[in-house]
Parts: C-alpha cells; structure tokens; sequence
C-alpha cells in the first residue's frame, strides 16, 4: 500500500510563519494527484514533508499503515524530484542514475538494462557519458528524473520537474510521465504552478490558498463546479471573467441585477432559503468561452441569454485555431474566446452575450459558491 493521509497538519516556523493550517489530505494508493497554487501557498512545503525533509508542528503522517511522524526520509522508500536537480556534480549521467542501484548491489547488467531503459524514455541516452555542468537546465531535469524513477519507490514527488524543459519537450516529457505512472502502479503527488500539466496529468487536482486546502476534485469538475471564487480564478486559461452583482429576495422569486447595468436584471425561482432579505453582494463568473459576441439578429437570441451592449474592443489575441478578445463593458474588463475565422473589427463596438446556465454565482464576502 502506497496511500498518503495527512491528519490535521499544522507547520509553523521559529519566526511564527505559518505555512500549513490543520491541514488533512488523503492521498489515494497508485493515484496522480497534483497539488497547485499560488507562489508560497504551501504545495513544496506539503512534499518535503510526506518526504521527511522537513517537520510538523502539530499531526499525523502515515503511508500505508504506518505513522510515519519520526521515521527518517531514507526509511520512507520515497523517491524527490527537486525543481533545482540535486545532481552529483562529479558522477556521470550514467552513475548518478545507477548510484542507487548500486548501493542496492544489483548486478552490473541489471543496473545497465534499467539504466539504458529509462534514459531512453527520457531521451538522454545520448548523454550517458556526460557530466551534470555540461547539461542544459532541461536535460538535468530529466536525469533527475530518471534518477527518481530507477529506484522504483513506493511513493514518488515532483516539486515543479519540468519548469526548466522547453515547451515541446514538456509536452513529450508529461505524456511520458503519464504513460510511467501506469505502468509503475505507484503514487505520484505532483507539484507544478502549470495549469496544463495539472489539467492534463492528474486524477485529481488539490488547490491551496496560504496553507489552506480550497478544493479536491478531478481536472473537469474543478473546471465546471469551482466551490469558491480562488478556484474559479485560478483554474481556466485565461481565467473566469467576474461581474459585480446584487442578489434581491422579490417575493416568491430571486433576483439578479448587475452593478455595471442595473437593467440586466436575472430572475430565479426562490429555492434557496439562506439568500437574507436584504440585498447581497455577488460576483458573477462567466468563463470566455460561454460568452458569443453577437452576429445575429437579437431575436433569435435564446431565451436565457443575458446580452452586454456596445462592448469596445481594446485587444484582440491570435492563438492558432483561436481568438481572445479583450473588451470593455462599463469599465469592466470581459475576455471572450471565439474561433480564429471569426471576423472582428477593432474600431466597432460589439454586442455579447451568455446563457444563465454558464453563470457561477460567488458571496463577494464569503467567496463561496450559491447555487440556485
């Protein structure tokens, strides 16, 4: 068994700093979890401490059946993937990837077949012979890599391992991981700030806000059904548009009325009780790919659609197969994303819309969800 649980995690440091607040994750036996976050929320601290590298101040650590709180880093059969390499500066590629082997005393064509075998997944056979400060960046990464995956390790951690690959090479080099953690039956807990590699790798993803776990879900419902307004904004390429709004109880119906235009007014049947009678501040959040800039006649808009006039265009970004457009709408900024073949003129002002079922509805002073 290869499962994780973290029970009530707490890490503060000498200077009062803390960096993890009664933090529980459990992390399931073989699976690809991958945590994200904002810069210092937590996610590096988290692994070297499932590593052992670094202390608690308050918990429980197990992997598997065992506590875990006092055992040493070398006797967690746990293998590290640093975003700085950590390489023998004085080894080959060859012997800092056998060095492990070796203390394991494998015979010599054992260490040799696993060797070849992982450098040429990793595409660095060719570079066997060579020290680590002749090395790219990139091609130190994936030597440590290799070096991680040889051993074979119950549990394996990856603290940003490609942030120093080029782009086309990370595509390559993600797949590959994908590919080895189906064939190692083993758990990965992955740490990147890459929204593509976590959308792409994992089983589930886990979002941290200062030391706060905010939300555990797969890549789709994290994207579809974001339980708080951090996660809504920091999950999606480019992000969520938000829209200021006030939520009014009006007898026996809800309803919605937008800071920006208070004529763009949405009415839902009443079903939530804990909406108070008094009006509430909102954040609408709309993704750029459910809003439509308007080329037909209103009237065949949809019933539900919700229509922003006279948007002015500020920029428009060609992505291939697809445009983002940047727009203005009473001060506010929208980013809708159209396919490439779409004609847009800069000097015209435009006509969106988007449906009521694409709209997430946030507590401005809570931040969280309201479902209506």
């Amino acid at each position: 068994m290869s499962s994780i649980l973290l029970s009530k995690i707490t890490k503060t440091y000498p200077n009062g700093f803390t960096a993890l607040k009664d933090l529980t994750l459990e992390v399931k036996d073989k699976e690809f979890l991958v945590l994200v976050g904002s810069s210092g929320c937590g996610k590096s601290t988290i692994l070297k401490i499932i590593a052992g590298l670094e202390g608690i101040t308050k918990g429980e650590i197990r992997i598997g059946d065992d506590v875990v709180n006092n055992v040493s880093p070398k006797e967690r059969n746990i293998s590290m993937v640093f975003q700085d390499y950590a390489l023998y500066p004085h080894l080959t590629v060859y012997d800092n990837m056998a060095f492990s082997l070796k203390l394991k005393k494998l015979k010599k064509k054992e260490i040799y077949d696993k060797v070849i075998n992982i450098s040429k997944t990793l595409k660095i056979d060719d570079i066997l012979d060579k020290k680590p400060a002749t090395l790219s960046g990139g091609q130190k990464q994936r030597v440590a890599l290799g070096r991680a995956i040889i051993r074979q390790p119950e549990v394996f951690l990856f603290d940003e391992p490609l942030s120093n690959i080029d782009a086309k090479l990370r595509m390559q080099t993600r797949i590959e991981l994908i590919k080895l953690h189906k064939q190692l039956e083993t758990t990965f807990i992955y740490v990147t700030h890459d929204q593509t590699e976590a959308m792409t790798m994992a089983d589930r993803i886990v979002v941290i806000k200062d030391g706060i776990i905010q939300q555990i879900d797969t890549p789709e419902n994290l994207y579809n059904n974001p339980n708080n307004l951090f996660t809504a904004g920091f999950i999606g390429t480019p992000q969520m548009n938000f829209i200021d709004a006030k939520l009014y109880k009006n007898n026996s119906e809800l309803q919605l009325k937008f800071n920006i235009d208070t004529s763009l007014a949405i009415n839902f049947p009443q079903k939530n009780t804990n909406i108070p009678k008094t009006n509430l501040d909102i954040v609408v959040g709309v993704r750029p790919e459910h809003l439509h800039i308007i080329q037909i006649p209103s009237d065949e808009l949809k019933k539900d659609d919700i229509v922003l006039k006279n948007c002015s265009i500020e920029a428009i970004e060609l992505l291939g197969s697809e445009k983002l457009i940047y727009l203005n709408y009473a001060d506010t900024n929208i980013i809708v994303k159209v396919d490439a073949s779409t004609s847009i003129v800069k000097s015209q002002k435009y006509n969106i819309c988007f449906s009521k079922s694409d709209m997430h509805i946030f507590d401005k002073a809570t931040e969280r969800k309201i479902v209506l």
